[in-house]
Order: structure tokens, then C-alpha cells, then sequence
């Protein structure tokens, strides 16, 4: 695989961005030279898109989702600033805990869907945490359904997670005080988003990483219950799925979509991304009223704070860098797209072993709440990546409840970077884990 510089070198007379990357080159081996020769030139050239198509939507105002968009409205504010773009760029404090929360009690079995959607090493404790339950109140429920209190914490098989989500779905106790928290959750979110202006103008523009689009649906949900009548457009990285609905919007993707880009996909780890846009400030909880203004209660950041500020020190210089030049109004989005697609496969796909240890500090988590997170990478991790060969995905597939029942106390984690912990791997065996995971991720974006 090609290293950083000679892509780079390859895009030179094609993009500013490859030309001011390559500036006073230094190979990036701490994560602050990441962010400035390889992470910048990523989401400079997205923010630009960004920027581009809302100025041809005559887009007055972009609200930048925490904590995703924290990185790229300073990126955002950089450019408006030199470029005299009369774009007004918001952060709005948020996540999909704060907003599906008040959604649960306004769209019926969906809320369900949502708020017991399965996430990596799942427990009951975990589920009922989604709502903000006391413990106390965790108590009660556990017992009403037949579950110990020693028993909370345990990992969840497939098979055992289908049954506590039916019986959490069944349980008045469970849905009674769900819809309570959502009702009470409502008012302040509401009143969060009237105070934020979203619903001064005849659409709302939100900016994010993608993925899925639950962000924007839930928002929809909320503003239009409180009596929105506009319309709301997204711009995001990427979508792995389409929208569910025209209702809930216009979705702009700039790297991926459900139907394009297929091996953009398959060379990606949506996680890692999000380490990329590590924001210096915990998750959105809820919301609470000071007699003034509404506020955001944030939940205390899990990783470590020096890699998340050296990571946007670096992004960041690499910005004002390229905003030295002149010549950005006549950039290429082509070029930047190529040249991203390489950067990103090179990161994502091929690590160093010095890349690997710099992400070793940055922790992630797949579930809503965001309490339990762990590092993206971990040396340890090799052991379980037999799970991902081509023949055990198909045989989890068909066989999980026969496999459930013989390992009923025994659950894997799931990888959070499945490339990088390949990586990890003696060489020789890399290609073969590499070919089984191609393979089984294009037959995965084409079902």
C-alpha cells in the first residue's frame, strides 16, 4: 500500500490540499501530525463541500451536531471567515440519547425498535439506562420481569437479548415509566431547540458524520409535533441506508451512499471516523432550564482529553495552512474525493504499528448512552477475529439460536476496527483475513 506522502504527492498539482499537506512534511507518527497531514486534508475537503452546496441552496444558517460537528464548524467558521461566507454556523448540543428520548412517547412501536436496538456486549442494565432510569427504578423493573439484580450486568446472547426486549416490550411497569421521562424530556428539548432557533426559518440544516440518518428522523419527529411546518435537510459524510422516509427530509451525502460507492464502504470503519471528530466534551444527556436559558447536561468525557485536543490542534493548523493559499474557489470536489478515498483506505485498511498505538488512546461506543465505552483498538483483540471469516459470519447468521444455546454464559465482543486489528495479525496471515473480510462486507451493503 502507498504511504501517506506519495498519494499526497500523487494529488500535488491536482488539490491545494495535497500541495499545503506535503508543506514541511514530517511523517505522522503522533497523533497531532495525524490530524495535520492526513485527518485535515479528510475533512477540510468535506467541510468545503459542505459549504459549497449550502451556499448554491442559499443556506443561511448550518447547526453543526454534537459532537460529531465540533471539529468541523471551527473548520467551517475558518473558511467563512477568510472566504466571506455569509454562513451562520451553530453548534447544537445534542445526541441520539437527548433527542430519541422525547420522541418515545410520540411514535408508538418505533420507539420500541429504537430504544431497545441492540449494541455491542449488551445488558439489561444497558437497555434500561437508555431511559435514564434511577436504580431504583432498575430494581423494579428487573424483577418485574423475572431478572436478578446480580444478574443486570451479564452479557446478553442473541438469543436471550430477543427475549428480555419482548419482555421489556410487554411489561406496563417498563412502558409506563418510559413514557413519563419521555413527556418530561420533551419540554425541555423543545424549549433547547426553540432558544437554538430552529424554528425561525422555513428549514433546518444540520451537519453530522451520517451513517444511518436516526439524527434527522428524531429531530423531524420532535419539531414537527411542536409544530414545525418547514422542512429539514442534512449534510453528512456518509449513509449506509437510505431515509425511511421522505417526510423526514433531504439527506446530501458527500463520500457514501445506500446505492454508490460500494468499495468507499467496504474500506471504512464508520467508528474510527468518529474517533476522528473526537470533540473535547462529554455526550448530551438531556436538558435542564436555569430561569434563563435552557442547557445541555453533558455526561463526563471517557477519553483521553490531551489526544482529543492535540488531534483538533493539528486538524486545525492544517487548516489556517491551507487557507494561506489562494486558489480555493477553484478547487475540484473530484480531486478531493479521490484523493480522500485514498487517505481513508490507507488509514483505515493499512495502519503502522505506530498508528495503531496512537488510536489505542481513544475509546468509542456503540450504544445510545454512550457510558460504556472502551478502546477503538486493543492488541488483545486478535483472538476474536476467527468470528469475521467469511464461514463464521454465514454460520452465525443461520445457526445463532443453536450457537446461543450451547455458549448461553459466553458471548465475543464485537470489534469496533475489524482493519486494524488484522493489522495485528502476523503478515503472513493478513491477506486471507483481509479477502474473507472484503468479501463478506460487499455481500453485506449488497443485501
Amino acid at each position: 500500500m502507498k504511504t501517506y506522502r506519495a498519494i499526497l504527492k500523487k494529488y500535488k498539482n491536482k488539490t491545494l490540499l495535497a500541495e499545503t499537506a506535503l508543506k514541511d512534511w514530517k511523517e505522522p507518527d503522533t497523533i497531532e501530525l495525524l490530524g495535520e497531514k492526513v485527518i485535515g486534508p479528510v475533512l477540510f475537503g468535506y467541510v468545503l463541500w459542505i459549504l459549497r452546496e449550502a451556499k448554491k441552496k442559499n443556506i443561511g444558517t448550518l447547526y453543526f451536531l454534537a459532537r460529531d460537528g465540533y471539529i468541523l464548524r471551527k473548520i467551517a467558521l475558518k473558511i467563512c471567515d477568510v472566504y466571506g461566507m455569509k454562513i451562520n454556523c451553530r453548534y447544537l448540543y445534542c445526541s441520539r440519547h437527548s433527542l430519541r428520548l422525547p420522541t418515545y412517547s410520540l411514535i408508538g412501536e418505533e420507539a420500541f425498535e429504537l430504544l431497545l436496538n441492540k449494541s455491542s456486549n449488551v445488558t439489561v442494565n444497558k437497555l434500561l439506562e437508555r431511559v435514564g432510569f434511577t436504580e431504583t427504578e432498575k430494581i423494579e423493573i428487573c424483577k418485574s420481569i423475572g431478572i436478578l439484580e446480580t444478574d443486570q450486568n451479564k452479557i446478553l446472547t442473541n438469543r436471550k437479548y430477543k427475549e428480555i426486549k419482548l419482555l421489556l416490550k410487554n411489561n406496563a411497569i417498563f412502558v409506563d415509566k418510559t413514557m413519563i421521562k419521555s413527556k418530561i424530556a420533551y419540554g425541555m428539548t423543545i424549549g433547547y431547540l426553540r432558544q437554538e432557533g430552529l424554528f425561525d426559518s422555513p428549514y433546518v440544516a444540520i451537519v453530522d458524520s451520517g451513517w444511518t440518518g436516526s439524527m434527522q428522523r428524531s429531530l423531524r419527529q420532535l419539531l414537527q409535533a411542536a409544530g414545525y411546518k418547514g422542512n429539514i435537510i442534512g449534510f453528512y459524510f456518509g449513509m449506509f441506508s437510505e431515509p425511511k422516509e421522505e417526510a423526514d427530509g433531504e439527506y446530501l451525502t458527500w463520500y457514501f451512499d445506500a446505492k454508490s460507492y460500494l468499495l468507499n464502504k467496504v474500506f471504512f470503519c464508520n467508528n474510527l471516523f468518529e474517533i476522528m471528530l473526537s470533540a473535547p466534551h462529554g455526550t448530551t444527556l438531556t436538558y435542564s432550564y436555569d430561569d434563563k436559558n435552557y442547557y445541555p447536561i453533558l455526561q463526563k468525557n471517557l477519553t483521553d482529553m490531551n489526544s482529543v485536543l492535540e488531534l483538533n490542534t493539528g486538524v486545525l493548523k492544517y487548516t489556517d495552512e491551507v487557507l494561506k493559499q489562494d486558489g480555493l474557489n477553484n478547487e475540484f470536489l473530484d480531486n478531493i474525493h479521490k484523493m480522500t478515498t485514498e487517505l481513508l483506505k490507507k488509514m483505515m485498511v493499512y495502519p503502522t504499528k505506530k498508528e495503531i498505538r496512537i488510536w489505542e488512546k481513544f475509546t468509542f461506543s456503540d450504544d445510545i448512552t454512550d457510558k460504556y465505552e472502551r478502546a477503538i483498538i486493543d492488541k488483545y483483540e486478535v483472538r476474536l477475529i476467527q468470528q469475521y471469516l467469511l464461514l463464521s459470519r454465514v454460520f452465525q447468521k443461520v445457526f445463532q439460536t443453536e450457537i446461543d444455546i450451547k455458549n448461553e454464559n459466553k458471548k465475543e465482543k464485537d470489534l469496533f476496527w475489524v482493519w486494524g486489528v488484522i493489522q495485528c495479525l502476523p503478515v503472513y496471515k493478513r491477506w486471507w483475513y483481509r479477502l474473507n473480510f472484503i468479501i463478506g462486507e460487499i455481500i453485506r451493503f449488497r443485501i
